[in-house]
């Protein structure tokens, strides 16, 4: 039972190493320059609509970012009870 709870908790270690990496990559791209045809389409777009889609792009970056922290966590704790078996 300790090794299938240690591999559960490699697992969910990875899993929550690869979603912080993930929000990480995209949080640092939300700000970047557009291209042509996105420029285009933004075009369309008023400055309250951006600003409000860039506040709900952050707001669940960090939230992908906090599921992957609480992946991780999970982790720690099953391999640290599974260590104790």
């Amino acid at each position: 039972m300790a090794v299938v709870l240690s591999m559960i908790a490699k697992g969910l270690y990875i899993i929550g190493g690869v979603t912080v990496f993930f929000a990480i990559l995209c949080l640092s791209t939300l700000n970047a320059k557009p291209n042509a045809k996105n420029q285009a389409l933004l075009a369309q777009l008023s400055p309250e609509q951006i600003a409000q889609g860039k506040k709900n792009a952050r707001n669940a970056i960090i939230y992908i970012f906090l599921l992957g922290l609480i992946l991780a966590l999970i982790g720690y704790v099953l391999s640290v009870f599974s260590g104790r078996l």
